[in-house]
């Protein structure tokens, strides 16, 4: 499953199948037996056998490797995305991820959001801690002013990380959000992030000294909030299409990906002219 694309938690997509019409815990890997792996998820859209669940509180991982999510206060809506009150609703991967979540490992970590401004709170995406070390992907509360960025970060502490923050802060609705790490060591030239299929202008959040260290794996990962930690630190909107992959995903790639699903959640026309290196070509 990690060898180069971990899962889909979520549907909301259409051209493939639909999640809410396979109840729920939705989970997707977008390629079966005989296929080769995409350069990208939208390389190959013909579609899985279809969402199975073994119960409503739990989602099988289809890749047949035993990563399965356990659902705990999120629910669908009828587009299949997934739903969370901001209180203690998330997802729990049931696992540290030490086969991708390393600091000498490259990875990718993408997820459609649907992000609601102002709360004042630190929101996570996906992660597995906030205070005892270890990925997240979430967005800044007041605490971390400023406020409604979003921060990607490795740490070994809550006293030593790094990563990358988004220079913009997020506006009210759907965001297409991949942050990147090439497993070269834990400075902030390592990490990328791209939002609404461009590469964000960044700033570097490094507290502490974090290099040559390594990130702790003992906390288990989870969609909209924390399992392993207090407080957890709870999503407040909607999220879909989580996947996590075991390579650096290209800003090209990040692109193909915005658009092949931008028409689904922005109502933006998918653009059909091939995009190299930030350049549209006629």
């Amino acid at each position: 499953i990690f060898e180069d694309f971990f899962g889909d938690f979520g549907g909301g997509s259409s051209g493939r199948w639909a999640g809410n019409t396979g109840g729920i815990g939705a989970v997707r890997i977008i390629w079966g037996a005989g296929r080769s792996f995409p350069s990208t998820n939208t390389a190959d859209v013909t579609p899985s056998s279809g969402p199975t669940t073994t119960t409503t509180t739990t989602i099988v991982d289809q890749s047949g490797n035993g990563f399965d999510a356990t659902i705990d206060g999120a629910i669908q809506d009828t587009k299949g995305h997934w739903q969370f009150d901001g209180t203690n609703d998330l997802l729990n991967l049931n696992s540290t991820l030490s086969t991708i979540a390393s600091e000498t490992l490259p990875a990718s970590w993408e997820a459609w959001v649907y992000f609601n401004a102002g709360t004042g709170l630190n929101q996570t995406i996906i992660g597995n801690a906030f205070v005892n070390g270890g990925v997240l992907l979430r967005t800044t509360g007041t605490s971390h002013a400023p406020a409604d960025r979003i921060r990607f970060v490795y740490f070994i502490n809550g006293g030593n990380g790094t990563g990358v923050d988004s220079a913009v802060a997020l506006t009210t609705g759907w965001h297409h959000i991949v942050a990147t790490y090439n497993g070269n060591g834990l400075t902030t030239s390592n990490f990328g992030l791209y939002i609404d299929g461009e590469v964000a202008s960044t700033t570097d959040p490094t507290f502490g000294n974090p290099s040559g260290s390594s990130i702790p794996k003992t906390q288990d990962f989870g969609i909209g909030g924390l399992p392993d930690e207090a407080g957890s630190y709870y999503w407040n909107g909607k999220i879909a299409e989580v996947r996590v992959y075991s390579k650096t995903i290209t800003a090209a790639e990040a692109h193909q990906n915005y658009n092949a699903k931008k028409s689904n959640y922005l109502g933006l026309a998918t653009e059909t002219r091939p995009k190299i290196t930030g350049v549209i070509v006629d």
